[in-house]
């Protein structure tokens, strides 16, 4: 499938030719995009083979919540195939709409080693699976999908509320059947407060992102993470979340970018998996750049050596 980016042409006419200064209407031109993997195949093998030895590497985890084939694309930010290179873990906020271009763009994030997961929403849409039945048909599709697909396993999210039986049967059976499901290298990950699933499976998750993408606080962040583990999150796999566009205030008690911060915070605390970046997509167009806060903190959490 060949695609296109859209550029807006605004033509004039030239005073000398025409006799005056006349702009015509703004129209779109579509341009076909031009492939790293296409003008030098070589190079490009030997990129993406180096992104993939980085994978099986220690280093500090950063994972992206992702939010595909929505209602109205913009631009190279909502396409998988712009996703800052050394992003680990992708997670599909969309994933019960995944579209042909979403497909298309997998197999280039598997050439670089990222892994895509499908999110299983249950903090928001709760409300539509208060049977157990319900719960079991959506997981039997979330699951099938990720067959389908090749995906690299599911994210799930929930609200911890203390004594709603509800929640945790629900928590209970998520993770029974995601667990059960999860093949090889899959991963199963949780999104949100730890309690909302139970001592027992926190120990057997693959990472849980806590949600601290809206604590402005070092402090109030630190002491969410030190709870997290003593309820049984193994601490190098616990990740920190941050929102783009968020403020965390900073040694100095100043507003300082929450994402950027957020690094420097994992990095002196020097205990935790990594960090958890939502609303990517807003990071992805600069003057100078596409995903420059994002890059930035990869390299501050993982320097090239």
């Amino acid at each position: 499938m060949k695609r296109y980016n859209k550029i807006l042409i605004i033509a004039a006419s030239v005073a000398a030719l025409a006799g005056c200064s006349k702009w015509t209407e703004p129209r779109l031109v579509e341009y076909p995009l031009t492939h790293p993997w296409d003008t030098n195949p070589q190079e490009w093998a030997e990129y993406t083979a180096s992104l993939r030895e980085y994978r099986n590497t220690q280093h500090n985890i950063v994972y992206a919540r992702f939010h595909n084939s929505p209602d109205k694309i913009e631009s190279e930010k909502n396409s998988l195939r712009s996703m800052a290179d050394s992003v680990d873990i992708v997670s599909l906020t969309n994933a019960d709409n995944i579209s042909s271009y979403d497909i298309e763009d997998f197999g280039l994030l598997r050439e670089k080693g990222i892994r895509i997961l499908y999110q299983i929403d249950y903090a928001s849409r709760s409300g539509e699976f208060r049977d157990k039945s319900s719960l079991e048909a959506y997981l039997a599709s979330a699951i099938d999908a990720v067959s389908e697909y090749g995906l690299d396993g599911w994210s799930f999210t929930g609200i911890y509320k203390w004594g709603d039986a509800a929640s945790e049967e629900a928590s209970k059976l998520i993770f029974q059947k995601l667990n059960e499901a999860k093949t090889g290298s899959q991963l199963v990950v949780f999104e949100g407060d730890p309690q909302f699933v139970t001592e027992k499976d926190r120990r057997k998750l693959d990472y849980v992102v806590l949600d601290t993408e809206n604590t402005n606080r070092p402090g109030s962040i630190l002491t969410a993470a030190s709870s997290a583990v003593s309820s049984g999150v193994p601490a190098k796999r616990l990740l920190l979340a941050a929102k783009v566009g968020s403020f965390i205030i900073d040694s100095n008690s100043k507003d300082a970018d929450a994402v950027l911060e957020m690094a420097n915070i994992l990095l002196s605390s020097k205990s935790y998996g990594g960090l958890a970046v939502y609303n990517i997509e807003d990071d992805y167009y600069s003057p100078d750049g596409n995903y420059l806060k994002v890059r930035s903190v990869i390299q501050t959490l993982n320097p090239s050596k």
